[in-house]
């Protein structure tokens, strides 16, 4: 994913509207390089949270009816690595579930 490609300006200009994004999980961007489709779908789920919680919340932050319909488009085109991504976080919170359920972890005691 390069700077100039559609996706790219339409998901920092709802990043800049909404501060949707945080960069890597150590606060970096590492714009030097160009981003993964995997590595943009994961910004524009972190979005999709941010506005959902938006909505959910009522806030006085108005979503503009054009901000819906770029977020929709996005989805649309990177609908199979936002399922990929949304499958693995499932995958992982089940798994944490069962490791938490389990008697050995129950048995853990901290140092």
């Amino acid at each position: 994913m390069q700077p100039t490609d559609w996706a790219f300006q339409a998901l920092q200009s709802l990043v800049e509207r909404y501060g949707c994004i945080a960069g890597y999980p150590d606060g970096t961007y590492r714009g030097n390089r160009a981003l993964t489709r995997y590595e943009f779908a994961a910004g524009l789920n972190a979005c999709l949270e941010q506005v959902n919680q938006l909505i959910q919340a009522a806030t006085d932050k108005v979503l503009a009816q054009a901000d819906l319909e770029i977020l929709q488009r996005l989805q649309d085109e990177f609908a199979a690595e936002l399922a990929s991504l949304r499958t693995q976080i499932d995958n992982l919170e089940t798994r944490s579930a069962e490791l938490l359920a389990s008697p050995s972890f129950s048995a853990y005691q901290p140092i």
